[in-house]
């Protein structure tokens, strides 16, 4: 077996170190089950059979959030941009030697931000 040599510290994917194909025979309803099995962790049929044929721990990777809880990430989002465009506009009046003036709605928007995050710290627990 010949090694290809690597520049130093350069990492290839897996998908580039692993050139080699292996087939293997299985009834219908077992290869429905292994590509059940795939998609509900997030891996790829490969990386099921070949983490099951070396014994190795099949990772888990994160589940992703349920379509309700994606609607709320982007909603708060899109809210936090506005927030941030609103800092914006406030950092760049101070800056601009306008002073803050309007110390209500400078409170406000600090308030409507914390309202965010622990939107998000729940959502993210």
């Amino acid at each position: 077996m010949s090694t290809v040599d690597k520049p130093a510290g350069k990492k290839y994917s897996n998908s580039r170190q692993r050139k080699l194909t292996l087939r293997c025979r299985a009834l219908p309803t077992e290869a429905e089950q292994i590509r059940k099995l795939a998609e509900d962790l997030g891996l790829s049929v490969s990386e099921v059979l070949r983490e099951a044929a070396l014994g190795t721990k099949i990772r888990r990777p994160r589940k992703p959030l349920p379509s309700l809880d994606r609607q709320a990430l982007a909603h708060l989002t899109g809210q936090l941009g506005k927030v941030g465009s609103n800092l914006n506009q406030i950092a760049r009046h101070a800056n601009g030697g306008h002073g803050l003036g309007d110390h209500e709605s400078l409170a406000a928007t600090v308030v409507h931000c914390r309202k965010l995050i622990e939107q998000l710290a729940k959502l993210l627990a």
